[in-house]
């Protein structure tokens, strides 16, 4: 028994100095740690100082909610943020929240966003008498924008303002979702091509109503692109389309409502568009 208790005596003794060994090694290596920490965040504080354009330059450019087109945002609603590099390698910037079906547009403007002031910027108004931050966390593959209404501000009354969101870089139309019709990704592109991709939604596609196109100018449009041409013209005065591929993409235009269609009530722009539309049609075997 007291063989066994000395043994133990031992081990405890052993344990402790042990202990105590580790414990001045991690003294020391405390000491170190501290010095390597304080040298680091000596270095930090200066590297943070001269932050370089090339820091922050891949996210310039445009960045949406849920990777909409810019035009999309227009007619649908939803958040848009514009960014730019300036040559002390600072943000500066426009963030626009767009509320569906009203298009009420709230904005906020900066600049000399950096990590210096942790890109936090203070706004005054965002259209709507708003006031608040607006702070920019930078990830991997997105943006998120973080908005801090002020507390003085959050009452019912306020008709709309900007909001918090994840912005991801908008999708071209190679990466659209495989759902979107042929007719969708027609028009897209043909806007594009003739640089209109911030329309909105609410407004016409064409100036069928307004102007007389020339023969020219159908022949030159693709089979989709003179279809919407032909049909925008029947949709401005309600007409409901049996193709279904027709009347997705003319419902997401505000000012399509369906009624009761009247062909005499076409202007003299709109009837002489239309039978050229037509003619030329039948000319390209389309009908």
């Amino acid at each position: 028994m007291k063989q066994k208790y000395l043994l133990l005596l031992l081990n405890l003794a052993i344990i402790f100095l042990i202990s105590c060994g580790n414990l001045d090694n991690m003294t020391d290596t405390s000491k170190t740690t501290d010095s390597i920490d304080t040298q680091s965040s000596e270095e930090l504080t200066e590297n943070d100082t001269i932050t370089t354009s090339s820091d922050v330059t891949m996210y310039e450019g445009l960045w949406t909610k849920d990777g909409l087109l810019e035009m999309e945002i227009s007619g649908l609603g939803g958040s848009i943020l514009e960014l730019c590099i300036e040559e002390d390698g600072s943000l500066s910037g426009v963030y626009s929240c767009i509320e569906k079906v009203s298009y009420n547009t709230a904005t906020i403007k900066f600049d000399e966003l950096s990590a210096d002031n942790s890109y936090i910027t203070a706004f005054e108004d965002d259209g709507f008498g708003n006031s608040g931050t607006l702070t920019l966390s930078l990830m991997e593959n997105s943006v998120e924008v973080i908005i801090s209404i002020d507390e003085d501000q959050t009452n019912g009354d306020v008709e709309w303002c900007v909001e918090s969101n994840i912005l991801v870089r908008p999708l071209n139309h190679d990466s659209r979702q495989s759902g979107e019709s042929d007719l969708s990704r027609s028009l897209i592109n043909y806007l594009e091509s003739i640089l209109r991709t911030d329309m909105p939604y609410y407004e016409k596609i064409f100036e069928s109503d307004t102007r007389y196109y020339t023969i020219d100018e159908l022949e030159s449009l693709s089979d989709d692109i003179l279809s919407i041409f032909k049909n925008e013209i029947y949709a401005r005065h309600g007409m409901e389309f049996s193709d279904e591929e027709i009347a997705n993409l003319f419902h997401q235009f505000n000012w399509y409502i369906i009624g009761d269609f009247n062909e005499s009530e076409l202007n003299e722009y709109e009837a002489e568009n239309l039978s050229l539309a037509i003619q030329v049609e039948e000319e390209k075997g389309y009908r």
